[in-house]
């Protein structure tokens, strides 16, 4: 996947993260990060499946019309796939650390 691409891919996952509605959530925003993961792998060599937002998931709620999903847990699949990403685009060194920064004391 293209840097740009890459990019363009994380600003809409950021979109979505921030632009979620209270409580329950319409289906177009579940499936509009579904559809980001899919562009994602269809570009590179990441395996998103996990992260995806099952059927299960959508219910439909009496009073209103159309599908919903819960927006605890779409905000949870949106957060763990940025975790994600920040995590494996990190240099090595910063991985190997799993967030831990120490500084080596020096002889002197």
């Amino acid at each position: 996947m293209s840097n740009n691409n890459l990019i363009k891919a994380l600003a809409r996952l950021t979109g979505i993260k921030n632009n979620i509605p209270a409580v329950w959530v319409l289906r177009k925003y579940a499936d509009e990060f579904n559809s980001v993961l899919i562009s994602i792998e269809k570009e590179s060599e990441f395996n998103l499946a996990e992260f995806s937002i099952p059927a299960s998931e959508f219910k439909t709620i009496a009073h209103y019309t159309g599908e919903y999903c819960d927006r605890e847990f779409l905000l949870m699949k949106v957060d763990g796939l940025l975790s994600y990403f920040n995590f494996s685009l990190q240099p090595d060194e910063t991985k190997n650390r799993l967030g831990f920064f120490y500084e080596e004391k020096k002889d002197n």
